[in-house]
């Protein structure tokens, strides 16, 4: 069985790596190798208060009789009216305490009873992360494919276990949803938060975060409704002001994120048209900084410290986070300060020396301020202090993607005559502005001739990823992705 020790070896490195992808990534049931935390808890979903979805898909036939709704739209229907149901149960139901026989509050045990690790990565070396990039570093294709194989097969959905052929029943075998792109972005993640506490098995905290996030996931979405309904409520505007009942909540959260957030992660993401989308990522890299920085577990390993316990959280602790960034973007929104005079300057001299650029964006339908954003993030937010919309693109693989929807790539072919196909002629896209820092030109060009090989690992357009990139931009930047330039269609022969 895997133990702590393990965690820089190959074998336990590859099992956390597995566990970390599979609580990242939306699995299907709360019970697989991810589930430390949900063994007391179980969703209450069949209850006098609930009816089936095809109950709902006849109502939906019965009230809209005669009106000529597409099968799209009865689609979009049931997935709002199933959404609403249990936003408006957020706190009466979704998840119940349980009574579990088989439970156990020793994470290596649980996690064994899911797999033997051991079948598929034969081979236990040490593995320095300090200078790791890519997961074809410490493993080989047989192995990446066994890993692949086992996060797709943890990500499907199972009905039970079959002691005779030991084998789990009724796989979705239409479930299988990662490509080795995937993977490798994933690892990409994995590997930053591993150097934050390069000894400490990263998915007992992914799972955590997991399961908070999916038991407040709807109390979240609440909390956003109802504030919505507030500020509009003419009983405040008359008894007081929108902006004195914001502030209140914003005391109040403040105070208990003081109190909460070094026991509890706080749940991390963005919000896309006031929906909160919760990452396991972002909340990782938060929770895990915090611990970084207080040393405790630095020696765990010696002083008899055990961090992989199973622990109880009041679980609504984790939400004050995500409800302050709601609250204050309502509050503040986007400031405009104009105070940098240096800063302001240095930016209209730099859009004048990229005049050409921001004409060919002006073909694409960009407006005034939508090229402004673009030049701002092509410079690494360097002008965000002078009021410009702003997008982290930080990871590599982020500027990849927006440099592609936003036709830099384009330009630098049709109007530059950069071709695009070594290394070095990607330095121009690197450093757009002489003042930013990236460097690594080899993973642009990658990512480039990849463009339309989803089976690649370099695959910069893995699906999901892709779509909150986009959707980042729509709610962040403001800017329709009607706008951006499509993916490449794959085709299939």
């Amino acid at each position: 069985m895997i133990d702590y020790k393990d965690i820089n070896f190959k074998q336990g490195t590859a099992l956390d790596f597995i566990i970390y992808v599979v609580a990242s990534d939306t699995p299907q049931t709360d019970d697989t190798i991810h589930g430390f935390f949900f063994q007391k808890w179980s969703k209450r979903v069949h209850t006098p208060f609930f009816i089936a979805n095809d109950k709902i898909q006849n109502n939906i036939h019965q009230y809209y009789l005669g009106y000529n709704i597409t099968n799209d739209d009865k689609s979009k229907i049931l997935n709002r009216v199933s959404l609403d149901r249990l936003i408006y149960y957020a706190n009466e139901l979704v998840f119940e305490k349980i009574e579990n026989t088989h439970f156990t509050d020793n994470y290596f045990e649980y996690i064994d009873s899911c797999i033997d690790i051991k079948k598929y990565i034969t081979t236990d070396d040490s593995i320095d992360f300090s200078s790791i990039e890519f997961i074809e570093e410490i493993y080989s294709k047989k192995e990446i494919e066994e890993i692949l194989d086992n996060v797709n097969f943890f990500l499907s959905e199972y009905d039970e276990y079959n002691k005779n052929t030991e084998e789990l029943e009724r796989l979705n075998a239409n479930a299988k949803k990662l490509t080795l792109s995937n993977l490798n972005e994933y690892f990409e993640e994995y590997i930053s938060l591993r150097l934050l506490l390069p000894n400490i098995f990263i998915s007992y905290y992914a799972s955590l975060v997991n399961f908070l996030s999916t038991k407040e996931l709807y109390k979240l979405h609440k909390f956003v409704k109802e504030v919505e309904a507030n500020i509009n409520s003419p009983l405040i505007n008359n008894v007081s002001s929108k902006v004195k009942y914001l502030e209140s909540l914003i005391r109040d959260n403040e105070k208990l994120l003081f109190q909460h957030s070094f026991e509890v992660p706080q749940l991390g993401g963005f919000f896309e048209n006031v929906m909160p989308i919760l990452t396991i990522y972002e909340s990782l890299w938060d929770y895990l900084h915090i611990h970084s920085h207080t040393e405790l577990l630095t020696y765990f390993y010696l002083n008899g410290i055990n961090p992989y316990v199973y622990k109880e959280f009041d679980s609504e602790h984790s939400l004050y986070g995500m409800k302050l960034r709601y609250l204050n973007h309502l509050l503040y929104g986007e400031k405009e300060t104009n105070n940098e005079d240096d800063l302001d300057d240095e930016f209209n001299r730099f859009a004048d020396v990229k005049s050409n650029f921001a004409i060919f964006l002006k073909r694409k339908n960009f407006n005034v301020d939508e090229i402004r954003i673009i030049l701002n993030a092509l410079s690494e937010n360097r002008y965000n202090e002078i009021g410009i919309k702003h997008l982290s693109l930080s990871r590599d693989i982020y500027f990849f993607r927006f440099c592609y929807f936003f036709y830099v790539f384009d330009y630098f072919e049709e109007i530059e005559g950069n071709e695009l196909n070594t290394i070095i002629s990607f330095e121009d896209i690197v450093n757009f502005n002489r003042n930013n820092k990236r460097e690594n030109k080899q993973q642009y060009h990658k990512n480039y001739i990849n463009i339309n090989n989803p089976n690649s690992k370099d695959y910069p357009f893995a699906t999901k990823r892709t779509n909150i990139f986009l959707s980042e931009i729509e709610t962040t930047l403001g800017i329709r992705r009607e706008k951006l330039k499509l993916i490449p269609e794959i085709k299939i022969n």
